[in-house]
């Protein structure tokens, strides 16, 4: 963190939580016992007179969708780090930023996919992972991956981005048939469905009703309001319903991103 990227203080965290529980609708009792704390503790520290810990503010990063550089003054374009390093990591369709210096913090593809589906505040950025891992999965350890992400509690984001990818793998292969063009697909596909196929995956697949979507996890959307939230789960696809995430994003989406991306020949 540089001296201009300075951490809000105690107060500006409250002060940040508050404005969010609030724009959610939620009471202090919905929140407390979301981050697992009592509304008496809860209400202590967002009057700035207690701390959360590590573990609930990702929590509350995971709840309200936000970056973690929502909690930072001054920090630097996140947005174009990641769609930049998006770029550099195969998603060509992406026009990247030269006025910015490549992120240290990005120069392993592991870790750009996990800061995507921390930070990520534009669905085209989601999609973009497709051709990314495509492009990398030969050099990407999956199950490594997995247990990165379950450590910041967001793995179901990682699999419903991975099970997508291989459903739009499945429909170019349709399109492109059982040439040579498509090995590289068919590769892809097999390693993408043996991993899904895992009984640790498998269990962490939502078991949501069609027309709940309370307790789903907000990804890719800048409005966040009950009204939105309750629209967005209703049109989700049957992937997003399975992974219990809310985002407008179609499994038609990522083909798009793989064929903008020029990882086949278009269709």
């Amino acid at each position: 963190m540089t001296a201009k990227e300075k951490a809000i203080t105690r107060e500006g965290i409250a002060r940040k939580v508050r404005e969010l529980r609030q724009g959610r609708g939620l009471t202090q009792d919905d929140l407390s016992r979301k981050l697992g704390l009592s509304q008496g503790r809860y209400s202590v520290i967002e009057r700035g007179q207690g701390s959360f810990s590590a573990e609930q503010l990702l929590e509350v990063l995971r709840l309200f969708n936000i970056p973690a550089s929502a909690f930072y003054e001054g920090v630097k374009d996140v947005g174009g780090d990641l769609q930049n390093a998006l770029a550099r990591f195969g998603a060509s369709h992406l026009l990247e930023n030269s006025n910015l210096l490549p992120s240290e913090r990005l120069e392993q593809v592991e870790r750009l996919v996990l800061e995507v589906l921390i930070n990520a505040d534009a669905p085209r950025q989601i999609t973009a992972l497709a051709p990314v891992l495509l492009r990398n999965l030969d050099k990407v350890n999956l199950n490594g991956l997995w247990a990165r992400h379950a450590q910041y509690g967001i793995e179901r984001r990682l699999g419903w981005v991975l099970e997508n990818l291989l459903e739009a793998v499945r429909r170019l292969l349709l399109a492109v048939g059982a040439g040579r063009e498509g090995a590289t697909l068919r590769k892809a596909a097999g390693a993408l469905d043996l991993f899904l196929s895992r009984a640790e995956v498998q269990g962490r697949r939502s078991n949501h009703g069609p027309d709940d979507g309370k307790d789903g996890d907000i990804l890719g959307l800048k409005v966040t309001n009950p009204k939105t939230i309750r629209e967005v789960w209703k049109s989700s696809s049957d992937l997003s319903r399975k992974w219990g995430i809310i985002c407008p994003l179609q499994p038609e989406d990522f083909v798009d991103a793989l064929v903008a991306a020029d990882v086949i020949p278009h269709r």
